[in-house]
């Protein structure tokens, strides 16, 4: 596989986009789906979500593998994206730069054939939650679940 910046795209987004809350849903907070704080963000939460949300082990592995690529993409598209409004800047920066290296290291896993891809691939989902901290967005599995 190519290192996380590659070119073209492997494997599918799956997932569905997060929903509309109306005005009725704002009384339940479990019914209000995660802050999205750019459109980049949300691709690439589609992207990882169903990967990251497999059950552990060899499939999930071979699974983020496989889209490696296009996760490197969609993390560089967040890296670029101006940091949201009321986002504190310096925070953004730091988190997107941390999502790209934390997708590199993920990469370089997989192309090496390490056993590490789990490891790297959780990393790399913890950095995605960095980036909504600091984009100021509030994401929890449990929002996820209800998307």
């Amino acid at each position: 596989l190519a290192a996380c910046g590659g070119g073209g795209s492997s494997g599918s987004s799956g997932g569905a986009a997060p929903g509309n809350a109306t005005a009725g849903d704002e009384t339940d907070p479990s019914t209000v789906p995660a802050a999205s704080p750019t459109p980049e963000v949300d691709e690439l939460h589609d992207a990882l979500a169903p990967v990251f949300h497999m059950e552990a082990g060899t499939g999930r592995a071979t699974a983020a593998c496989e889209n490696a690529e296009r996760f490197g993409a969609l993390s560089r598209s967040v890296q670029g994206a101006t940091a949201p409004a009321g986002a504190d800047a310096a925070a953004w920066t730091t988190a997107t730069t941390n999502l790209v290296t934390t997708c590199d290291a993920l990469s370089a896993e997989c192309t090496a054939a390490g056993p590490a891809a789990e490891e790297r691939l959780t990393a790399f989902h913890d950095a995605f939650h960095a980036v909504m901290a600091a984009a100021g967005g509030r994401h929890t599995h449990e929002e996820a679940a209800a998307e």
